[in-house]
């Protein structure tokens, strides 16, 4: 996609990609610093959405591949 932002007080503008992780909320912070470590950005954005609703055997499921022994 190709971004505007505003960047040391100038607009800047760049093609960036777009990942989308599905990770129980527990995983953030691991996710968070793998991306920053590789990132070329000094502040990229990694946010985390709510989930509203949720199918819940989707939600199972992502529970299942996500868990950590």
């Amino acid at each position: 996609m190709k971004s505007s932002y505003r960047w040391q007080g100038k607009i800047e503008q760049s093609i960036e990609l777009q990942l989308q992780l599905k990770a129980p909320e527990r995983n953030f912070n691991a996710i968070e610093q793998a991306i920053s470590a590789i990132h070329p950005y000094a502040v990229p954005e990694i946010i985390a959405l709510p989930l509203v609703k949720l199918n819940p055997a989707y939600g199972n499921w992502i529970d299942e591949v996500t868990l950590r022994d």
